[in-house]
């Protein structure tokens, strides 16, 4: 079950070492000599080496990207906050015009991803993260200026197709730098940033409403998207000050460093270096990796439970329990902290023990018991309890979850458009998760919404087992020789384009 990699001169499969950090840089390293004996010895380092370079980047690269992320969540979500006072009422938003607003952000935000990912490629993490950031900053700002249910869906247009590349764009961006058994905690430690900025999110939103007129017009829930896109300008311009442009160009790396990314991204991605370009051959190449179709089920669900909580829970939290708009949001971010403290220790289980399934199905189904907790049981207090658990189902997932999607999606343009697919069409969970929770059935308890998020939480945990099962069975094929065939009439490098599809390409499970 360990996440092993391509061995570019055997036919033999090669396992990564499950235990410490030092075996598994020690084998790196080896790997690494054997794999590509006739390159100069500098692309190599040591395993100190190996950490310190790992270091280096989590201390350089992964703050950038995490609060890029953070305040891209917050600018999406300050609508939930923002639902707890006077939002809906000032703006005329009756009946079901709020669930339409949540919806449209959703469908154009699977829309624009893939494009908006290509062009990420094109122009490089450096420039194109820093430009939407600056995009939905502006989509931000303009939210605090207007004043009907028609201006709300404009911006929650605008604001979908701007936001879309951000996620999987700074997941790629990751992937280039590290090597794909770091990125089971890099990844879950990069995506706390959804859950501390859905529970920051409650709390700004508390506090910003108490803060009175800034300028004109601008106060009460306003205020929340006013400071919100000064904070995202602000990100911007450092994003495109600090961020690198390719791993071959990063000043902070010395050339030995560089070698060593360069190297590792070749055996990583069956031989193929991050030089490839893209063609439509090999974005056609990635819809033939069933582990794409595979992780887009837990994102659905992440998603449709993640947007009627996020979105929602504000207002079932007032109608339901009888607290203020301040009371609420307070009481809410709470829940998000807990899944922010949970992710990144998942992620390093993850990483140490080199498996993805076991943990998505665990904190799936604790998710599950959460939710049907929070959906039926009678005490207020064991309800919010529910609400804790339920959050787990939604957040602490998603970064192994994309890592296990990367991990088995090579070379560059597939790993690329692979993350892209998984996270955009498993966005349309949002759309989902905006018609749970209706309206009509407040008085009802919202049962449409506790029914179908419990089920996809079960849903989920079983496609994740049936992935499992399926990388584990196409890695006994390809030892077998039953995939050799992909081989034939093939040149080298034609060999080395096939990736993940390559058969001494050994899926991560």
């Amino acid at each position: 079950m360990a996440c092993s990699s391509f061995n570019h001169s055997s036919n033999k499969l090669s396992t990564m070492p499950s235990s410490l950090e030092e075996n598994n840089s020690k084998a790196e390293a080896t790997e690494l000599e054997h794999s590509f004996e006739e390159e100069d010895e500098t692309h190599i380092l040591t395993p100190a080496e190996q950490r310190s370079l790992a270091l280096k980047l989590d201390l350089r690269l992964l703050p950038v990207i995490w609060i890029l992320y953070f305040v891209n969540l917050l600018d999406r979500v300050a609508v939930g906050g923002a639902s707890a006072y006077r939002f809906r009422t000032d703006l005329g938003i009756t009946g079901n015009g709020y669930n339409v607003g949540i919806s449209v952000f959703y469908l154009c935000y699977a829309i624009a991803d893939i494009p908006s990912n290509l062009a990420l490629k094109k122009f490089g993490a450096k420039y194109w993260l820093p430009f939407i950031a600056l995009v939905y900053g502006l989509c931000s700002l303009g939210t605090a200026f207007i004043h009907n249910n028609s201006g709300f869906i404009a911006m929650r247009v605008l604001l979908g197709l701007s936001e879309a590349g951000t996620l999987p764009g700074c997941a790629y961006f990751l992937s280039t730098y590290y090597g794909r058994e770091q990125l089971s905690l890099r990844l879950p430690l990069f995506l706390t940033a959804s859950s501390l900025a859905s529970g920051t999110g409650s709390l700004l939103a508390f506090a910003y409403n108490r803060i009175g007129h800034i300028v004109g017009e601008i106060h009460g829930w306003r205020n929340i998207f006013f400071i919100n896109s000064i904070i995202t300008f602000v990100t911007a311009i450092i994003g495109v000050i600090m961020l690198p442009l390719s791993p071959e160009k990063a000043s902070m790396l010395t050339e030995r460093e560089r070698r060593f990314i360069m190297t590792r991204s070749k055996r990583l991605t069956a031989g193929v270096a991050s030089e490839e370009g893209t063609s439509w051959k090999l974005i056609a190449q990635t819809f033939r990796n069933p582990s794409m179709y595979f992780t887009i089920v837990p994102w659905f669900v992440a998603q449709l439970i993640s947007s009627s909580l996020t979105f929602f829970l504000p207002t079932i939290i007032t109608q339901q329990f009888h607290y203020t708009g301040n009371k609420a949001n307070v009481y809410i971010s709470f829940t998000f902290f807990v899944s922010t403290a949970v992710t990144p220790i998942l992620g390093f289980a993850s990483d140490r023990l080199k498996h993805h399934a076991f943990f998505i199905v665990g904190v799936m189904l604790t998710g599950l018991v959460g939710l049907t907790i929070f959906a039926y049981a009678e005490q207020q207090g064991v309800r919010y309890f529910g609400v804790f658990l339920g959050q787990l189902a939604v957040f602490t997932h998603t970064g192994i979850n994309t890592a296990w999607c990367a991990s088995n999606s090579a070379p560059y343009t597939s790993r690329n458009v692979a993350t892209s697919v998984s996270i955009s069409v498993g966005a349309l969970g949002g759309i989902a998760g905006a018609w749970v929770y209706l309206p009509k059935e407040a008085s009802r308890g919202y049962p449409t919404g506790a029914k179908v998020t419990i089920i996809f939480s079960a849903v989920g945990a079983l496609i994740t087992v049936g992935h499992w099962v399926y990388c584990k069975w196409e890695n006994k094929q390809r030892a077998l020789g039953k995939r050799d065939h992909r081989l034939e009439g093939l040149t080298e490098k034609e060999a080395e384009l096939l990736g993940n599809l390559h058969p001494r390409f050994v899926l991560a499970t």
